[in-house]
C-alpha cells in the first residue's frame, strides 16, 4: 500500500498570521481559515490571584474562582499536570463559579493548583497536613460484609493505638452494648458482633475515632434452600485408583445451577472430568482417579455447598511380602520385648495397636523406624503387656501374638548384685558374674548405655561365667557397668585411677618403624626408672626371648631385638608396664626384586676336575651385595675360591675343582637366593703330558707369607718386562714390587691373601713365562677370647683378646651392629692383641660385644654402672607473698624416688592443714596456707644429703575496702547509715564529708565492728547533704548523700468497721511522720470533738473515737493529712431480733390447708422459711405473708411430703414447729377388669377412686408405666384410664393402678397374629470357595423359623450358621461348593420362603477374544469378547496402561458371558493395544484411529513486496493441524533468519525477510492432505512516479522555509511486535503493545476482546503513540479472559488474556469459642471474598467434611461446626485460605451430669426395707447419700449401689425414727424423696 502525507508546523502565531490557509494535492486543494483574537478578561477582577488553602486529612477540599462570563471553560492544573474529572477529583461549574473538588484529601494532594483559562490563571497553594493516624493504614475505609440470617455478625477494624475509643453507629444512630449488640476491644482490634443476625440488621455501619470513620454495610440476605434437606452437607468418599469415582448431590429445585471446585479451584468439563445434571440430581464424575485426585470437592450454589472429601489410596504393598502376617512372640518379664515389621518404603507411617488400642510412644513403649525397618520395644516388659499388637499400615496390618513369661532365675544365688572392681591404667580390666544356666544369654551396659565386642571391649561367655574385659582401661573407663539377663542385672562399680608416669615423658606413646626384610629389627623405648620392669607384646600375644626374639634391658632403656626381620613380622609390638605402655607398629615390606627376572632360580652345572668352575648369577641393580654358600656353609673369598662382582654379574670361582667340591651352592641376597647344584665327576687317566718349557711348577704359600717370582728371559735392550695375573698386568704398589737385574726379573707380593692365588706370568717381548701360585688360608683362630668388663657411667672400658695369625683382620660388633671407629670407638691390633675401647660410657652402650674374624668368633658383655646421684633438677626459688594468702615451694629432684624433707629455718616441718606436702613424679611441692607475718622465713628441701633453699616473704596486707560507700537519699529529718566493710579487721578510719574529717555528736554516730565501719546520721538537715568519704592508710571511698523535702506516707489506713447499735469503736491512722495535722470527716462534714466523739494523736498515729453509736452515725469515715487521704465505712446493725410469739406444731389432713404463723420484736426484717433444712420458696403449692412484725407461711394442699419442722430464720434468731400429715382412705369405687386382644389392637383399662385430686399410677408386670407413643393414660374426675393404641404380644401381663393406699389388678392378654414374609429371599450368586449368604425379613422378630436345602431341613454347624438379627434371618453357608447349588426354603410356620442358590466357578476362560478394530477419529470404536462362564467380578479394560472405567466417552456392558467395551469418542493418540482381563485369562487387540483429514479454509493470497522489505504468507486449515510444511516451488523451507513460520490454532504463517529478486516464486503450504500456494513477486529498481504536492497559502505557494517544513513518506506498512499473552490478577490493570514497521496515517485500529469490538472508553482504553498502538485494561474482571485481537489494513495479531481470581484473604479471624459436651460448637471468620475456598485444620492436622464436621461458607464467612463436641474436640483450629490464616481455640467442657428420673416418696412398713431408686443421665463419677443434713456410709442399714447409670440406697429393718427427707447428691444436680416409716396400728 502507497500513501503520501505532509505535515506543516507553523513557528507563531502573530496577528499577521491571519488568512487563507491551501494544502494542494495534484487538481485537489483543502482551506484553512486562520483568524487570531485579542485576549479577553477572563477572571472576575474581584477575584484574588493567588489564595492559600488549608484542608483536613480525610475531608474533602474545595478550591473556587469566579469567572467574567458564566460560559468560559477552565481547566484545572495540579503542579503544572491538567486534571480531569474522576472519583478523586470533582470538576463543578455553577453560573460563574468554577469550583475543583478534592475527595478525601491526603497529604500527596498538597501543592500548587491552578485554574486556567484564556491563557490566565487563577493560584491556589494547597496545604494538606498529616492527620492524625486513628486507623491503622492496612484499613479499607468502607467494606462490603455479608452475613447469613440467624448467625452472629461481625464487622471489625484496626486503629493504630490500643488506647483509642471508638463509636459505633448504624445508619447515622449511636450504638450501645445490648443482649443484641455487643461491642469488643482488644489490642488494636474493635470489634461490633450482632448476635443473631436478622434481615432488617442490614445496613451502613460506621466505627468513629477521632474524627476519622470506617464504614461497613451490611448485608443480611433472606437466606434461600438451594439443597434439599435430607442431603448430608459433607461426606467422605473412597474411591479405587484407576477406577471411576462419582460425586453426587440433591438440588431442591431441578432448573438449579452448581458450580464444582477441587481444593477451591473451580473444576469445568473435560476428558478427565464429567459434570452431569439429571433432574434435582447433580453429578461430577472423575475419570480413572489416582491419587492425586484426592482432596476435596465443593458443589456450590446460591452460597451454599455440599463438601465430599475424596480419598483415592496409592494401590501399594504396604508390608514387605516376606514378612508373616502373624507372630508369636515370647518375652521374659522384666526384659525388654521388641516387635519388628518390614514395610515396602523406607517413608512408610505405621501406627501401632495394642489389644485395638492405639499406642504412642512414652516411657514404657518406644516405637522406632529404621530403614524399612518399624520396631516397637516394650521397656521391661511386664504379665500385664502380653496380648495381641498390631502394626498397621495403609489399611494393611501384621499382627504379633506376645507372650510375657515370668522370669525364672538368671543369675547363681552365691553372685553379689553389686561389686567394687579397681584397676590399674593401661592395663585390662575383666567383669566377671555367673549365670544359672550356660545358655543364658547377657547383655553389658555402661551407664545404661549397651555395649558391644571392639577392639577395645571384648565379651566373652565360657560355661556359666560371663565376662567384660576391657583392654587398657583407662580413667575414663571408670562407671557402673551392668550385666543384664531376663530382665535381671548385676552391677559392677568399676574404679580406673590415674596411671603414675611409667615412661619417660618424651617417649612417644606410638611409633611407626620400618625394617629391612632379613636384616634385625630393633625396638626401644625408655622408661622413667632403671628398675622398672616391661612385658613385650605382638598383636597382643606376650613375647618371651628366643633364637629369633632378643629383649633387652639397659638402664632406662629397653630394647627388643628381632633376628631376621621377615614380612610376617609386621604387625603393633607393646611394651607395657604398670598398666601403662608404648606401642610400635612394625613394618616389614616385602623385599624388593634382588635377582634379574630372567635369571633362573636354580641350574644344573657341571665341571671339569681340575679345571676352574664358575657359577654365574644377575642381581637386579648393580650395588646390590651377596653372600655365597656351600651346603648352607657360608663361602668367603680364599685361593680356592674367588668372588667376583662386575655391573650386575656376581660369579664364585673354583680354581682347581675336584670331586670334593661337588654340591649345593647358593647365591643369597635381601632374603632370596639362587641356588646351583655343581657336579665334578672323577677325571680319567690321561697320558702323561708334556711339560710346557716356559710353566714353572705349582707353587704353595701360605698366608701372609710374601710371594717370589723370579724369571729368567733374555731381554732386548727395547723390551719393556710386565708381570701379568691370570693373564691382568700388575702394577707396582706397595704389596706388589718388580725388579729386572739383566735376564732375571723379580716379582715379590708382600702379604699373600688367598685372593693372590693365580697363575703369574713374565713377558718380555714376545717370551713368556708362567708361575702357577696357590695361597694356602691360615685359620684365624682366638687364642684368648674377650671378657666381661664393666664401667661407670660415662668413664672408658676396653675389650681385649689374641688372634692368631697377628695378620689376621676382625670385626667388632655391638649386639648386631657393627662398630666403626670414631671417637667414641677406638679399635687396636698389636701383634696378636685385638682391642675395642669404649670411652664416654652411657647406659644404652651396655650389651654384648663381639670381635669375629673370619673363622673364629668370641664375645663379652658389657655392663655400665650408673650411680646414684641425687640432685635437684629444678631448685626452690624465693617467694613474697601476702599475709592471709597461700605460698608454694616446689623443686625437681632426680631420681624420683629420692625421698624429701622440708625445713623452716632449720626445723622440720610435719604435714598439717597448715603445711602440704605432695609429691607428683620427681616434682616435690610444699603449700603453705593463711600466712601470717611469723611464716616469713628460710625454706629447705633436703634430699638424701643435697639441699636446696629459698626465702619466704611475708608482706602485710593492705586495708582495702571490701564493701565500698553507696549514694544514699534520704528525707529531711531522718536518718541513714553510711557503712563500709574491710578486707580486713582495722581499728580505726577516717570519716570525711566534702574532705573535712566527721567526729562523733550528738547526730553524728561511728561505730566499729571488726572489718565493718558506720557512720549513722540522725535528724538529717538540707546543711548534711554532700559528698561522704571513709579512708584507710591504703584505700579510701566516697559517695554523695541527698537530702529531700520529706513526703508524708500513708502507712496504715482506714479498715471497715461494723459495730453494733449502742456500741463504740475506734478507729487509727497511722503515718510515716510524727507532728503531722489531719481533719477526720464523716460522709463530707468535719467532725468535731464532743461528747461521743474524741480525736487523738500520739506520734504518727491519729486516733478517731466515736461512742454510743445509733445507726444513723454509720457512713464514710475520711482522713487528710498533707496530700493523704484514707477512708473506710462505718457501718452500725442494729440489735438483733427475736421472736415474740413462735411457731406452734400442727397436724393437719391431706389436701387441707396449713398456716404456720409467729411474730417478732420488730417489723422490717427479712425472714427465710425452712423445712427439714431446705429453704421454701414461692410456688404454687407454698404461699408466704410478711404484715407488721407477724410473718406467716401457707401450705395450699398439704401432702405427706409436707411432713416435717419448719423453721421460719430471721438471721439472728428462729422458731421451729413440726407439721404432720394425716392421710386419706382412698377406695376403688370401680376396680380394673381383664382385657383380651389381638396382637397390634389397642386395649383400655379404667378405674374409679373415691376421692378428687388422687395420685395414682399405673404399672405393667411391677414396672411404672409413662405416657408414650404407644401408651396413654388419662384421667377425668374421679375415673382414671389407660389406654394400649397398639398392643405387641411382649406386653402381655398384669395390669395394676395404684392411688396412695389403694390399688386395684387385671389381666392384659394378647393373641398373635400370624407370621408373614415382609422380604422374600432372592437367588444369590457365590463364588466357588467363598461365603454365600441368603436372606430374609419376617414380620415378628420373635418368629422362629427352620431352614430346607430342597426338602432337607439344615442344621447349625461348621457348613451353615443360621442368625436370627432383629427381623431379618439369615443364613450363612461357608466354603461353597457347587454342591451347594439348590433351591433354599427359609420356612416361618404360616408362610414361607425360597430362593436359588446358584455357584459360580471360580476359573473363568476366555472362549472368543477381542478383534483389531480400524476408525477415523472421532467415530466410535467397539470391542467384543466371550467368558466361558458368567462373571460376577466385573472385568478389567486397559487402553495401552491406561484402565478404562464407564463414563461419558466410554461404555462398559456385560450380557450373560458376552462383554462389550464401547470407545464413544476416539481420536489418533488412542492407537495401540486394548487388553480385556478376568481373573488369569487376558485377550488383546489393536486399536487403529486415522486423523480426520485437513481441509483448506482460506488459502494463500499473491503478495507483491519492494525489494529489501518483508511479505507474510498466511493460511487458515479445519480442524487445526498439528504441523504443517512450507515448500518455494518443490524446495522445502526450514525456520532461518530468511523466513519465520509460526502455526497457531488454524492459521499458518509464513514471513519472508528481506527480499531480494530469487524469493519471488510460487510459495506452497501442505498440511496432511490439504495443500495451497501463492506467488510472490519481487519489485526491483526506481519508485514510481511520485505525485506532486503543492501548498498555499492565500493562493501563493509555500515553499520549506523557517516558518513551515513538509514531510513526505513512502510507506509500506507491517507488524514488527506483535502482542503478547497476559496474565494478570483480577482486580489489576494490563496492557497490550503492538508496533507497526511504519507510522499510519490513513486507516483506524480496532480491538476486540472476547469478539467484542472495543471503544476508547470504559475499562478499556485503546491509544497510539506514533508507530505503538496500546491497549489499556483496567480493573481486570474475570469475565474479560478471552482472546485479543489487534486489526489494522488487514493486519492482525492475537493473544490471550487470563483474568486470575485474587485469592482471598481473612478480614475477621477466628475468635476463641467455649462449648458444653454433646453440644455444636462453631468457629467462624470473615473473608474478603463471597464462597471462597477455605482449609480448616485442627493442632495442624486438616479437617474433611464428615460426620463429625461441617464446612460451610455463608457469602464471606466461613464456619466450621463440630457436631457433639467431645472433650478431645479441644485444641487449636486453624482455617486456611491462598493467602491468610487464622487460629483460635475450642474448649469443650463437660456437660454437667443430670437426673433422668428422680428419687420418689416411700411409705414402708416399720421393720420393711424401703429402697430408693433414681437414674441419671449418664453413670456418676461420685455419689452421695444423705438423710436430711447427714452424710449416709456404706452399712448393715444403708446399702448404696450403682449399676450403670442406675443408682439405689437400700434400707433395711426400718425404725420409726428413718422417716426423713433422703437426697442423692452426684456433684452437678440432687434429688431428694420422703421416706414415711409406718408403725402398724396395734390389734385390739
Amino acid at each position: 500500500m502507497w500513501a503520501h502525507g505532509i505535515d506543516w508546523w507553523p513557528t507563531q502565531s502573530p496577528g499577521q498570521d491571519e488568512g487563507t490557509y491551501s494544502c494542494r494535492v495534484g487538481e485537489h486543494s483543502v482551506d484553512f481559515q486562520l483568524r487570531v483574537c485579542e485576549p479577553t478578561v477572563v477572571f472576575a477582577k474581584e477575584q484574588s490571584a493567588h489564595s492559600e488553602v488549608k484542608a483536613t486529612a480525610g475531608a474533602s477540599a474545595t478550591l473556587s474562582c469566579e469567572v467574567a462570563q458564566a460560559q468560559t471553560q477552565v481547566t484545572w492544573y495540579k503542579d503544572g499536570k491538567k486534571l480531569s474529572g474522576s472519583s478523586k477529583v470533582r470538576v463543578e461549574a455553577t453560573g460563574c463559579t468554577r469550583r475543583l473538588v478534592l475527595q478525601q484529601a491526603a497529604k500527596g494532594d498538597s501543592g500548587e493548583y491552578i485554574c486556567e483559562a484564556g491563557g490566565q490563571k487563577v493560584t491556589f497553594h494547597l496545604d494538606v497536613p498529616e492527620p492524625t493516624v486513628v486507623f491503622a493504614k492496612e484499613q479499607s475505609a468502607h467494606s462490603e460484609v455479608k452475613a447469613t440470617a440467624g448467625a452472629s455478625a461481625t464487622l471489625s477494624c484496626e486503629v493504630a493505638q490500643a488506647q483509642t475509643q471508638v463509636t459505633w453507629y448504624k445508619d447515622g444512630k449511636k450504638l450501645s452494648g445490648s443482649s443484641k449488640v455487643r461491642v469488643e476491644a482488644t489490642g488494636c482490634t474493635r470489634r461490633l458482633v450482632l448476635q443473631q443476625a436478622a434481615k432488617g440488621d442490614s445496613g451502613e455501619y460506621t466505627c468513629e475515632a477521632g474524627g476519622q470513620k470506617v464504614t461497613f454495610n451490611l448485608d443480611v440476605p433472606e437466606p434461600t434452600v438451594v439443597f434439599a434437606k435430607e442431603q448430608s452437607a459433607h461426606s467422605e468418599v473412597k474411591a479405587t485408583a484407576g477406577a471411576s469415582a462419582t460425586l453426587s448431590c440433591e438440588v431442591a429445585q431441578a432448573q438449579t445451577q452448581v458450580t464444582w471446585y477441587k481444593d477451591g479451584k473451580k473444576l469445568s468439563g473435560s476428558s478427565k472430568v464429567r459434570v452431569e445434571a439429571t433432574g434435582c440430581t447433580r453429578r461430577l464424575v472423575l475419570q480413572q482417579a489416582a491419587k492425586g485426585d484426592s482432596g476435596e470437592y465443593t458443589c456450590e450454589a446460591g452460597g451454599q455447598k455440599v463438601t465430599f472429601n475424596l480419598d483415592v489410596p496409592e494401590p501399594t504393598v504396604v508390608f514387605a511380602k516376606e514378612q508373616s502376617a502373624h507372630s508369636e512372640v515370647k518375652a521374659t518379664a522384666g526384659a525388654s520385648a521388641t516387635l519388628s515389621c518390614e514395610v515396602a518404603q523406607a517413608q512408610t507411617q505405621v501406627t501401632w495397636y495394642k489389644d485395638g488400642k492405639k499406642l504412642s510412644g512414652s516411657s514404657k513403649v518406644r516405637v522406632e523406624a529404621t530403614g524399612c525397618t518399624r520396631r516397637l520395644v516394650l521397656q521391661q516388659a511386664a504379665k500385664g503387656d502380653s496380648g495381641e499388637y498390631i502394626c498397621e499400615a495403609g489399611g494393611q496390618r501384621v499382627t504379633f501374638h506376645l507372650d510375657v513369661t515370668e522370669p525364672t532365675v538368671v543369675f547363681a544365688k552365691e553372685q553379689s548384685a553389686h561389686s567394687e572392681v579397681k584397676a590399674t591404667a593401661g592395663a585390662s580390666a575383666t567383669l566377671s558374674c555367673e549365670v544359672a544356666q550356660a545358655q543364658t544369654q547377657v547383655t553389658w551396659y555402661k551407664d545404661g548405655k549397651k555395649l558391644s565386642g571392639s577392639s577395645k571391649v571384648r565379651v566373652e561367655a565360657t560355661g556359666c561365667t560371663r565376662r567384660l574385659v576391657l583392654q587398657q582401661a583407662a580413667k575414663g573407663d571408670s562407671g557402673e557397668y551392668t550385666c543384664e539377663a531376663g530382665g535381671q542385672k548385676v552391677t559392677f562399680n568399676l574404679d580406673v585411677p590415674e596411671p603414675t608416669v611409667v615412661f619417660a615423658k618424651e617417649q612417644s606413646a606410638h611409633s611407626e618403624v620400618k625394617a629391612t626384610a632379613g636384616a634385625s629389627a630393633t625396638l626401644s623405648c625408655e622408661v622413667a626408672q632403671a628398675q622398672t620392669q616391661v612385658t613385650w607384646y605382638k598383636d597382643g600375644k606376650k613375647l618371651s626371648g628366643s633364637s629369633k626374639v632378643r629383649v633387652e634391658a639397659t638402664g632406662c632403656t629397653r630394647r627388643l631385638v628381632l633376628q631376621q626381620a621377615a614380612k610376617g613380622d609386621s604387625g603393633e609390638y607393646t611394651c607395657e608396664a604398670g598398666g601403662q605402655k608404648v606401642t610400635f607398629n612394625l613394618d616389614v615390606p616385602e623385599p624388593t626384586v634382588v635377582f634379574a627376572k630372567e635369571q633362573s632360580a636354580h641350574s644344573e652345572v657341571k665341571a671339569t676336575a681340575g679345571a676352574s668352575a664358575t657359577l654365574s648369577c644377575e642381581v637386579a641393580q648393580a650395588q646390590t651385595q651377596v653372600t655365597w654358600y656351600k651346603d648352607g656353609k657360608k663361602l668367603s673369598g680364599s685361593s680356592k675360591v674367588r668372588v667376583e662382582a662386575t655391573g650386575c654379574t656376581r660369579r664364585l670361582v673354583l680354581q682347581q675343582a675336584a670331586k670334593g667340591d661337588s654340591g649345593e651352592y647358593t647365591c643369597e641376597a635381601g632374603g632370596q637366593k639362587v641356588t646351583f647344584s655343581l657336579d665334578v665327576p672323577e677325571p680319567e687317566p690321561e697320558s702323561p703330558a708334556l711339560e710346557r718349557p716356559d710353566r714353572r711348577g705349582l707353587l704353595v704359600v701360605k698366608e701372609h707369607e710374601d710371594i717370589v717370582l723370579t724369571a729368567t728371559l733374555a731381554a732386548p735392550s727395547v723390551a719393556a718386562v710386565t708381570w701379568l695375573k691370570d693373564g691382568v698386568e700388575i702394577r707396582r704398589s706397595k704389596r706388589h714390587q718388580t725388579t729386572s737385574l739383566g735376564d732375571t726379573h723379580t716379582l715379590t707380593v708382600r702379604g699373600a691373601q688367598t685372593l693372590d692365588s693365580a697363575v703369574y706370568s713374565c713377558c718380555v717381548g714376545a717370551e713368556a713365562q708362567d708361575f702357577p701360585v696357590q695361597v694356602e688360608e691360615v685359620a684365624a683362630r682366638f687364642c684368648q677370647p674377650l671378657e666381661p668388663v664393666s664401667g661407670e657411667l660415662g668413664g672408658t672400658v676396653t675389650l681385649a683378646c689374641e688372634l692368631s695369625p697377628a695378620q689376621a683382620e676382625v670385626v667388632w660388633r655391638c649386639g648386631s651392629t657393627q662398630l666403626r671407629a670414631g671417637k667414641r670407638f677406638q679399635m687396636a691390633a698389636e701383634g696378636l692383641r685385638r682391642s675395642l675401647t669404649v670411652s664416654g660410657l652411657r647406659a644404652e652402650d651396655a650389651g654384648e660385644y663381639v670381635c669375629e674374624s673370619r673363622d673364629d668368633r668370641t664375645s663379652a658383655r658389657l655392663s655400665v654402672r650408673v650411680p646414684r646421684e641425687v640432685k635437684f633438677t629444678s631448685g626452690l626459688s624465693a617467694m613474697v607473698a601476702e599475709e592471709g594468702q597461700e605460698a608454694t615451694f616446689q623443686c625437681v629432684v632426680t631420681p624420683s624416688d629420692a625421698a624429701v624433707l622440708w625445713f623452716r629455718d632449720g626445723t622440720q616441718l610435719q604435714p598439717s592443714e597448715k603445711f602440704r606436702m605432695s609429691q607428683s613424679g620427681a616434682s616435690h611441692s610444699l603449700t603453705i596456707s593463711g600466712l601470717v607475718l611469723e611464716d616469713a622465713g628460710q625454706i629447705t628441701a633436703e634430699a638424701e644429703g643435697v639441699t636446696s633453699s629459698a626465702a619466704l616473704r611475708v608482706r602485710e596486707a593492705p586495708v582495702l575496702f571490701k564493701k565500698k560507700l553507696e549514694p544514699q537519699t534520704v528525707e529531711e529529718w531522718g536518718s541513714v547509715t553510711l557503712a563500709v566493710e574491710l578486707t580486713r579487721p582495722w581499728p580505726d578510719v577516717k570519716w570525711t564529708r566534702n574532705a573535712m574529717a566527721i567526729s562523733p555528736s550528738e547526730n553524728v554516730a561511728i561505730y566499729t565492728e571488726g572489718a565493718s565501719h558506720r557512720l549513722v546520721l540522725r535528724s538529717v538537715g538540707f546543711a548534711d547533704r554532700g559528698f561522704y568519704g571513709c579512708e584507710t592508710p591504703d584505700d579510701k571511698t566516697q559517695a554523695k548523700l541527698t537530702v529531700t523535702m520529706r513526703q508524708v506516707q500513708l502507712l496504715r489506713g482506714l479498715q471497715v468497721v461494723e459495730v453494733q447499735e449502742q456500741g463504740s469503736t475506734t478507729m487509727e491512722v497511722e503515718l510515716s511522720h510524727a507532728n503531722v495535722e489531719g481533719s477526720w470527716t464523716r460522709d463530707g462534714l468535719r467532725l468535731q470533738p464532743g461528747p461521743t466523739c474524741q480525736l487523738a494523736v500520739q506520734g504518727p498515729i491519729h486516733t478517731l473515737t466515736l461512742s454510743e453509736l445509733r445507726p444513723q452515725d454509720g457512713g464514710l469515715i475520711a482522713f487528710k493529712a498533707e496530700g493523704v487521704h484514707t477512708s473506710a465505712r462505718l457501718v452500725v446493725t442494729e440489735l438483733p431480733v427475736r421472736f415474740s410469739r413462735p411457731l406452734q406444731d400442727m397436724v393437719a389432713t391431706e389436701k387441707d390447708k396449713v398456716t404456720l404463723e409467729c411474730e417478732l420484736s420488730r417489723p422490717n426484717v427479712a425472714v427465710r422459711w425452712l423445712k427439714d433444712g431446705v429453704e421454701l420458696q414461692v410456688g404454687k403449692t407454698v404461699g408466704m405473708a410478711a404484715k407488721g412484725t407477724c410473718r406467716t407461711l401457707i401450705i395450699y394442699q398439704c401432702a405427706f411430703g409436707d411432713q416435717g419442722v419448719y423453721v421460719c430464720d430471721a438471721h439472728g434468731a428462729q422458731t421451729s414447729a413440726s407439721l404432720k400429715v394425716q392421710g386419706r382412705n382412698i377406695q376403688i369405687l370401680r376396680p380394673l377388669e381383664d382385657v383380651e386382644v389381638m396382637e397390634k389392637e389397642s386395649a383400655t383399662f379404667s378405674c374409679e377412686v373415691s376421692h378428687d385430686d388422687v395420685s395414682a399410677q399405673w404399672f405393667r408386670e411391677g414396672s411404672k408405666l409413662r405416657s408414650s407413643d404407644n401408651v396413654r393414660i388419662r384421667q377425668e374426675g374421679r375415673t382414671y384410664t389407660l389406654i394400649y393404641r397398639r398392643v405387641l404380644v411382649e406386653e402381655a401381663g398384669e395390669i395394676r393402678f395404684v392411688a396412695e393406699n389403694a390399688e386395684s389388678r387385671a389381666q392384659l392378654r394378647v393373641r398373635e397374629l400370624p407370621v408373614s414374609i415382609l422380604r422374600p429371599l432372592r437367588d444369590k450368586i457365590a463364588m466357588e470357595k467363598h461365603r454365600g449368604v441368603l436372606e430374609c425379613q419376617v414380620s415378628r422378630a420373635s418368629a422362629q423359623v427352620r431352614w430346607f436345602k430342597g426338602g432337607v431341613e439344615l442344621r447349625t454347624g461348621p457348613k451353615y450358621e443360621m442368625v436370627s438379627d432383629g427381623l431379618y434371618r439369615k443364613l450363612v453357608i461357608s466354603d461353597v461348593q457347587p454342591e451347594d447349588e439348590d433351591t433354599y426354603t427359609c420356612d416361618a410356620g404360616d408362610v414361607k420362603t425360597s430362593a436359588q442358590f446358584f455357584v459360580e466357578e471360580q476359573s473363568i476362560t476366555i472362549v472368543r477374544g477381542l478383534q483389531d478394530v480400524t476408525v477415523m477419529e472421532p467415530a466410535p470404536a467397539w470391542f467384543e469378547c466371550e467368558t466361558s462362564i458368567p462373571s460376577v467380578r466385573p472385568p478389567k479394560w486397559l487402553l495401552g496402561k491406561t484402565p478404562l472405567q464407564a463414563g461419558k466417552d466410554v461404555g462398559v456392558e456385560q450380557e450373560g458371558t458376552v462383554h462389550r467395551l464401547t470407545l464413544r469418542r476416539t481420536c489418533s493418540t488412542m492407537t495401540g493395544p486394548v487388553h480385556f482381563t478376568i481373573g488369569k485369562s487376558r485377550t488383546t487387540a489393536q486399536l487403529v484411529v486415522s486423523d480426520i483429514p485437513v481441509v483448506l479454509t482460506r488459502p494463500l493470497e499473491p503478495k507483491v513486496g519492494r525489494e529489501l522489505q518483508s511479505v507474510v504468507l498466511s493460511c487458515d486449515f479445519k480442524p487445526p493441524p498439528k504441523a504443517v510444511q512450507w515448500y518455494k516451488e518443490d524446495t522445502p523451507l526450514a525456520p532461518s533468519d530468511k523466513f519465520r513460520m509460526r502455526l497457531e490454532g488454524h492459521m499458518a504463517e509464513l514471513r519472508v525477510l528481506r527480499l531480494t529478486p530469487a524469493d519471488a516464486g510460487v510459495y506452497r503450504c501442505q498440511a496432511g492432505g490439504a495443500q495451497t500456494c501463492a506467488q510472490v513477486t519481487v519489485e526491483v529498481g526506481g519508485l514510481r512516479p511520485q505525485a506532486v504536492v503543492v501548498c498555499r497559502k492565500d493562493g501563493v505557494e509555500l515553499g520549506p522555509s523557517d516558518k513551515s517544513d513538509f514531510l513526505h513518506t513512502d510507506l509500506h506498512v507491517g507488524i514488527t511486535k506483535r502482542l503478547k499473552n497476559v496474565e494478570v490478577l483480577e482486580g489489576e490493570g494490563c496492557n497490550f503493545e503492538c508496533i507497526l514497521s511504519h507510522e499510519d496515517t490513513g486507516d483506524t485500529a480496532t480491538w476486540t476482546v472476547g469478539g467484542k469490538t472495543l471503544g476508547s472508553s470504559g475499562r478499556f482504553r485503546a491509544t497510539r503513540q506514533g508507530r505503538k498502538y496500546i491497549l489499556a485494561v483496567r480493573e481486570a474482571l474475570l469475565s474479560d479472559t478471552g482472546e485479543v485481537v489487534f486489526s489494522v489494513r488487514g493486519l492482525t495479531s492475537k493473544a490471550s488474556l487470563l483474568v486470575k481470581e485474587r485469592p482471598a484473604d481473612i478480614t475477621k479471624p477466628l475468635e476463641d469459642q467455649r462449648a458444653m459436651a454433646g453440644e455444636d460448637a462453631i468457629l467462624s471468620c470473615e473473608l474478603s471474598r463471597v464462597d471462597s475456598p477455605v482449609r480448616w485444620l485442627k493442632d495442624g492436622k486438616a479437617i474433611r467434611k464428615s460426620q463429625k464436621y461441617d464446612l460451610l461458607c455463608e457469602g464471606t464467612r466461613a464456619m466450621l461446626v463440630v457436631h457433639a463436641a467431645s472433650l478431645k474436640d479441644s485444641g487449636e483450629y486453624t482455617c486456611e485460605t491462598e493467602a491468610s490464616k487464622s487460629t483460635a481455640s475450642l474448649y469443650v467442657e463437660e456437660k454437667p451430669n443430670q437426673f433422668t428420673e428422680e428419687l420418689a416418696d416411700l411409705q414402708v412398713e416399720e421393720k420393711g426395707q424401703a429402697v430408693f431408686t433414681c437414674k441419671t443421665e449418664r453413670p456418676a463419677a461420685t455419689v452421695t447419700w444423705r438423710k436430711g443434713l447427714s452424710e449416709l456410709h456404706a452399712s448393715r442399714k444403708h446399702a448404696p449401689s450403682q449399676e450403670g447409670v442406675t443408682l439405689r440406697l437400700t434400707i433395711s429393718a426400718l425404725e420409726k425414727a428413718d422417716s426423713d427427707t433422703y437426697s442423692c447428691d452426684i456433684g452437678q444436680a440432687r434429688s431428694q424423696a420422703r421416706l414415711v416409716v409406718q408403725v402398724p396400728k396395734p390389734i385390739a
